[in-house]
């Protein structure tokens, strides 16, 4: 299986994952620790 095309969108969201939690995944959004900032200050509010 070619890592840049995965055998099914559930295998590509498992990649995806393990890639964030890692601090690997690249993209054009949001930065991994602004998005855990914001979830911990949703949380808080609520």
């Amino acid at each position: 299986m070619n890592p840049l095309h995965p055998a099914s969108e559930a295998a590509y969201d498992r990649m995806r994952l393990r890639q964030w939690s890692a601090g690997r995944a690249r993209s054009a959004g949001i930065d991994r620790r602004d998005l855990l900032r914001f979830v911990a200050a949703a949380s808080a509010a609520v």
